[in-house]
């Protein structure tokens, strides 16, 4: 089943770039970076085949969330004609700086 095109936030994606980024330099390899960003593609076609996969956090603003290699966590928005992934989280952060605009 086709679902909604899934457009990502400038903001979001200069999160993941900088998380990839992250542990490109820590690790000195790119291997473990492939393997996340594998993971984050996942979690895009999980959302765009349904769209409602993931957990309401503020049902009023259609804002779901879906886990992504344990420690992050991809908001995305969702709206009439696509859904926008509006930020990367990492769940280790305290979650009162976590913000969607």
């Amino acid at each position: 089943m086709a679902g909604k095109v899934l457009k990502w936030s400038p903001r979001a994606k200069k999160e993941l770039n900088a998380i990839l980024r992250y542990f490109r330099v820590r690790n000195r390899s790119s291997t473990y970076s492939h393997k996340l960003s594998k993971e984050f593609r996942k979690a895009s076609e999980r959302i765009r085949q349904n769209e409602k996969t993931g957990q309401f956090v503020e049902p009023n603003r259609n804002i779901r969330f879906v886990i992504v290699a344990e420690n992050y966590q991809m908001f995305y928005r969702l709206e009439m004609r696509h859904n926008t992934v509006v930020t990367i989280w990492d769940a280790r952060r305290n979650p009162d700086d976590l913000k969607f605009d």
